[in-house]
């Protein structure tokens, strides 16, 4: 049975770090505006009517100093009716949509259909990815040793990939098929999903919606023996730190944000739901665009990550362009040829 390896000081420390509390609107990051108008959409699919904990539960928000004065906003505007109370206080109403406020949820659907957890915003996403940095995680040489310990590798090897695994920069493995590269970096990627992080489920940047959490991509962590946090902001979820692997199928398309036309959302590019584990592009070279294509996707933010952050242009439609600090690659594998690099937090910028 394979042993867990122990814990640093930074990891305790990472390991113990969760999103401030939601205490007002204002520490949403979000307008009133916004959160009406999910308010709207959610009632619009629930016509039998929901009450104020159960919107909470959807939204993923606090009733008391949030979605209170949301719901009061609703009934002023006639958007809203309370039907009935199955308790005591307002979080017990029974709500549903009032006529004025079916025409305004039609109008909201016409721009994005997304129900759901509510989305942080991208400043707030660069915070907290930035505290939850894969370059303050030490890996030591024992580590190493465990995670490679199926396979035939001298030492020279060993010494070689675990400073590169601390360095949070790019790794280049290469050699000929069948040496252990895939391995190797799955190895790697073992190692970093030991760890837990928090991302949110959305992230909203110029009222345009991208949705972050993929139950593909990500592995919710086992918190069963672990007390949740009091307070906690529940936009939030926290997973195991991901490792993200594609093969022949990447494209540059996939590399951008993936537009939805059904719900008008956008899907997160994969390095995006990467951030702060690992990026693994296996056989390099085997992808239906050329090498240097790909390699000069990414030669910008690998140049600019040296001393500040890189910033990559993501088209949200086609007169709307938004800068997010870029992270580096993960691995990238070719027949002969692996590329790797464990993938640092989209926010991690500034010299080392």
């Amino acid at each position: 049975m394979e042993r867990r390896r122990p814990r640093t000081d930074a990891e305790s420390q990472e390991a113990a770090f969760a999103p401030p509390t939601i205490r007002s609107i204002a520490d949403t990051g979000l307008p009133l505006s916004y959160l009406v108008d999910m308010v709207l959409k959610l009632l619009y699919y629930r016509e039998s009517g929901i009450t104020g904990l159960e919107i909470s539960d959807a939204i993923r928000l606090p009733f008391v100093g949030v979605l209170d004065q949301v719901m009061d906003f609703l009934r002023q505007e006639h958007f809203c009716e309370v039907k009935g109370s199955g308790g005591l206080g307002q979080s017990s109403y029974q709500y549903s949509l009032a006529e004025r406020g079916m025409g305004r949820a039609r109008e909201i659907l016409e721009q994005d259909m997304y129900v759901g957890p509510a989305p942080v915003t991208l400043d707030q996403y660069t915070a907290v990815m930035k505290r939850q940095s894969l370059r303050k995680v030490i890996v030591h040489r024992r580590h190493m040793l465990q995670a490679l310990g199926h396979l035939v590798l001298n030492d020279r090897t060993i010494d070689q990939v675990g400073p590169a695994v601390n360095s949070g920069r790019s790794i280049f493995l290469f050699g000929p098929p069948g040496n252990g590269k895939t391995e190797i970096c799955e190895a790697i990627g073992r190692i970093v999903a030991e760890e837990v992080l928090y991302i949110p489920y959305a992230i909203v940047v110029e009222r345009q919606l991208i949705r972050v959490f993929d139950p593909v991509s990500h592995k919710p962590a086992d918190t069963e023996d672990k007390p949740a946090p009091p307070a906690l902001d529940r936009r939030w979820i926290q997973i195991q730190r991901p490792l993200v692997s594609v093969g022949g199928e990447l494209t540059l398309t996939t590399l951008d944000l993936v537009f939805d036309p059904i719900s008008k959302t956008y899907e997160a590019p994969f390095q995006m739901k990467a951030n702060g584990g690992m990026f693994h592009i296996d056989d390099f070279g085997r992808q239906l665009i050329r090498p240097a294509d790909l390699l000069n996707r990414w030669i910008v933010p690998l140049e600019k990550k040296k001393g500040s952050t890189a910033k990559v242009a993501i088209l949200l439609s086609p007169d709307q362009r938004v800068a997010y600090p870029g992270c580096s690659l993960a691995i990238e594998a070719h027949r002969q040829v692996c590329y790797a690099c464990v993938c640092d937090q989209i926010a991690d910028c500034g010299p080392r």
